[in-house]
């Protein structure tokens, strides 16, 4: 999985960035915007980047380092996860509102479906990732080889299949934007829901 990113900048909105410098002032301004997050200063990487689609479309991009959930290489508990996935949506919609545009790579994303998964009440304990795909948004002003490159397009949809405690599969696509496009749970688990048989007929 790529490195937990988010990017920022005005697609619709929120003032345009100058696409020669990032000024100390800028950067400043984008790490206390994600320190909500409680991320050392040290663990994050401020940069130019690029919306995707002309030369004067240029994002802010934040790469957040040792962050990787499924690959816990935080050693957090299950509450730690979920709280800093909570805090992640706060933190997304707070950069959407102030800079009109925000996306998120793979492992941001990842990080998303706990949330998606917890609101619509299931149960996200020993969740295990089953396989994962990165669905890009074509790009003709970009050479095939950045498509694929968060930093320069940042465009695409992120599809999760996980498997809980119980052996129900969960297929959950987003947005890069964060927008859940669909939630999907599959009765893997038990031979009885899958043919809707309830416990006395089974």
């Amino acid at each position: 999985m790529e490195a937990f990113a988010i990017s920022i900048g005005p697609r619709e909105g929120g003032r345009f960035w100058d696409v020669s410098v990032l000024t100390p002032e800028l950067e400043d301004e984008i790490r206390a915007e994600l320190s909500d997050l409680g991320v050392q200063r040290h663990q994050l990487e401020v940069s130019v980047g690029s919306a995707g689609y002309n030369a004067n479309a240029s994002t802010i991009l934040a790469v957040i380092l040792g962050i990787l959930l499924f690959g816990r290489e935080l050693n957090e508990t299950l509450n730690a996860w979920t709280d800093l996935a909570g805090k992640l949506r706060k933190v997304l919609r707070a950069l959407r509102s102030k800079h009109g545009s925000v996306s998120v790579s793979e492992s941001a994303a990842a990080l998303l479906v706990l949330n998606v998964l917890e609101e619509r009440g299931i149960p996200i304990d020993d969740l295990r990732l089953v396989a994962h795909e990165v669905m890009l948004v074509a790009n003709d002003s970009l050479p095939q080889d950045l498509v694929a490159d968060f930093r320069y397009q940042p465009d695409r949809f992120y599809l999760f299949t996980l498997r809980g405690a119980d052996g129900d599969t969960h297929v959950v696509c987003l947005r890069s934007s964060g927008q859940t496009e669909f939630v999907y749970s599959l009765p893997t688990g038990s031979f009885a829901d899958y043919y809707g048989l309830d416990g006395d007929e089974a």
